[in-house]
């Protein structure tokens, strides 16, 4: 049985400059499906590092990610999903 989504690009590019690195993920993913489907990434970063950017393109727009509070973002990806929306949480 084949699987309802497929990455079919992982990039990873790391530069180190005086004692920052920095680091950016890359992935494409495709939904075979005809509804909506969750795809999860789990990335492990040291415990002092942070995320300062995030985006999503998606059907060719671009769409740079908000930081907000746990439980509010959290209830916003909720109700796009519910919708059939993409959308992400970091």
């Amino acid at each position: 049985m084949e699987k309802d989504w497929d990455i079919y690009k992982y990039h990873i590019n790391s530069t180190v400059k005086d004692r920052y690195a920095t680091t950016v993920i890359t992935s494409r993913v495709v939904n075979r499906r005809d509804q909506s489907t969750e795809v999860e990434f789990h990335v492990k970063i040291p415990k002092n590092a942070f995320i300062s950017q995030f985006k999503m393109w998606i059907e060719g727009q671009m769409y740079n990610g908000v930081v907000k509070a746990k439980e509010e973002a959290q209830q916003q990806y909720d109700e796009a999903v519910s919708r059939g929306q993409s959308a992400g949480l970091v």
